[in-house]
């Protein structure tokens, strides 16, 4: 399949809020939305489409893992030009390994309209990304419907927003393994390769037993037993070979 553009346009951003009205109008009356109020915030500047928009910049993807805790690369990280971390990761209170801001965060459909069982994860606070002022990047992954609650809880705030072309997510997937989906943190690394940044990693641990799960908080057994359902292995031999090529650095 030829690689689509990567950042679904505004376009895709309207038919997303239309097919979510269309099958299930209860969660706009839930956050009382109405279609035009979030069709407004599409069309706004806080929603990117542009692909060329971080062309030509470093950027550091720190994943969850546990291991950044064995060294102090908060500073090394903060001299990048782009911070990018996963879903709910924090750095307040560990920058000293992590750094001290993200101005990208890959979040799944899940986490962005908080649909997660916040009782699996001890540091869980549903207020803590839509007061994060960063660039949101949503994995819909099709699953339109629990994005409006992510849409509704970041009305308000200086979040931006884009959301990843439907076409570019089944590109992205084609060399792991069909039956599983891409973690949100391979997703950002491979992503913003293709959206032109040079990019290094930190923190992949592939969920290393030997390591925290994640660094920054407490995860339940069951949802840590969710693992399995990611190609790690896949991923892993992949990012190695994009290392030992050059395409991205490790630090």
């Amino acid at each position: 399949m030829k690689k689509s553009r990567i950042l679904a346009d505004r376009e895709y951003g309207n038919f997303i809020m239309d097919k979510c009205y269309e099958d299930e109008p209860f969660k706009f009356e839930q956050h009382d939305l109405s279609v035009d109020k979030l069709k407004d915030l599409i069309d706004s500047s806080r929603y990117i489409d542009d692909n060329e928009v971080y062309v030509g910049k470093t950027c550091v993807v720190v994943a969850s893992g546990g291991s950044v805790l064995d060294k102090e690369l908060g500073d090394e990280i903060d001299n990048f030009d782009l911070v990018v971390r996963a879903n709910l990761a924090q750095f307040e209170g560990f920058e000293n390994h992590v750094g001290s801001r993200t101005d990208i965060r890959f979040l799944s459909h899940k986490t962005f309209g908080n649909t997660l069982n916040n009782t699996d994860f001890s540091a869980y606070d549903v207020d803590y990304i839509p007061n994060s002022n960063s660039h949101l990047i949503i994995r819909s992954i099709g699953n339109v419907g629990s994005m409006i609650p992510g849409f509704a809880m970041n009305r308000q705030g200086n979040n931006k927003f884009s959301i990843l072309d439907l076409d570019y997510w089944s590109y992205l997937n084609e060399p792991i393994d069909s039956h599983h989906y891409a973690t949100v943190g391979f997703t950002a690394v491979i992503t913003m390769m293709h959206l032109g940044c040079e990019v290094s990693i930190h923190g992949f641990d592939f969920f290393n037993s030997s390591t925290q799960y994640h660094y920054y908080e407490k995860v339940s057994p069951r949802a840590q037993s969710g693992a399995p359902n990611h190609p790690m292995d896949d991923e892993k031999n992949i990012l190695e070979h994009l290392v030992n090529i050059g395409k991205i650095k490790r630090l």
